[in-house]
């Protein structure tokens, strides 16, 4: 079975789901931006501020999906309940998310070589020390001990 938007609800646990509708409809959707068509980012709050994304396929499967809270990251959590039912709430509106800050930094970034990208990362991590444990971490890479 595909999961989409329309059957989503199949696949999460009752509790959660319960959890994820309220969080939506108390508001604790902060933010919404669209980084394409079928990628999504929002902030949605809880104990703290949680970063979700959910990226759909072209036919509007579900194709992955992630918050930053500490539920377990296998199944999905109730902030990402609250963006799936945002997202097919605007869906059947045809209310249109708009494209934000990720969507400018994309298309500049498409047109960016490959020196050029490396180049900003290096420049990113000189600068910021949380952009620098970020960097070593999606990079697989331990920073050094001092």
């Amino acid at each position: 079975m595909n999961v989409n938007l329309d059957n989503f609800e199949t696949i999460v646990d009752p509790v959660i789901f319960d959890r994820g509708l309220k969080c939506k409809n108390e508001g604790a959707i902060l933010r919404v931006e669209a980084i394409d068509n079928f990628n999504f980012n929002a902030v949605v709050t809880g104990s703290e501020h949680y970063f979700v994304n959910i990226a759909l396929t072209k036919n509007g499967d579900l194709f992955t999906f992630d918050c930053t809270c500490p539920f377990n990251t296998s199944a999905i959590c109730k902030h990402m309940v609250a963006l799936l039912l945002f997202l097919k709430e605007t869906k059947k509106e045809g209310i249109q998310i708009p494209k934000g800050d990720l969507f400018r930094i994309s298309s500049v970034l498409d047109h960016w070589n490959k020196e050029e990208l490396a180049q900003l990362l290096v420049n990113l991590a000189k600068s910021d020390n949380k952009a620098k444990d970020r960097i070593l971490k999606e990079l697989d890479l331990k920073p050094k001990k001092k």
